[in-house]
């Protein structure tokens, strides 16, 4: 990898936004190439120290059905659903007392899985979640920063 150059002040606005104790939705949105992921990445290692239970990265960028969404975060987290239990339910169960930030790439190939978020969002009130994607999600409580070309 390179270094991160030429988004400093991005970067820092992404994680004071991200840092705000009653904003736990944030979405960085562009046109593709623009350098979203490279900043949830950066953005993810900066942040590591604030997240007790850690930072996860859930690249979807190769998921084009929205029902996988959910086995992704379940795969990623190490979750083990019960039997009969869903991988919503699971992944609702795991996280109830986590502190953890939850980063998903590429959303935009998967917005129909968008009422996965505040499922979780609603089950653990210490989660944050940052999403990559070419469009705003249009979920209550999203904050949106739009990442330009440099």
């Amino acid at each position: 990898m390179t270094s991160f150059i030429g988004r400093v002040n991005e970067s820092e606005a992404v994680k004071a936004i991200l840092l705000c104790p009653d904003i736990r939705l944030l979405t960085i949105t562009g046109p593709g190439g623009v350098g979203k992921t490279r900043l949830a990445l950066h953005i993810a290692a900066k942040t590591l120290p604030e997240f007790i239970d850690g930072v996860y990265f859930v690249a979807l960028a190769t998921v084009s059905d929205y029902r996988w969404v959910a086995p992704m975060i379940v795969q990623t987290l190490g979750v083990h659903p019960d039997s009969g239990q869903s991988d919503l339910e699971a992944l609702r169960d795991f996280l109830i007392e986590k502190y953890l930030l939850l980063i998903l790439d590429n959303f935009e190939q998967v917005i129909d899985a968008g009422p996965v978020i505040p499922s979780l969002l609603m089950a653990a009130p210490h989660l944050k979640i940052l999403v990559t994607s070419r469009s705003s999600l249009h979920l209550t409580g999203e904050h949106e920063f739009n990442l330009r070309p440099m």
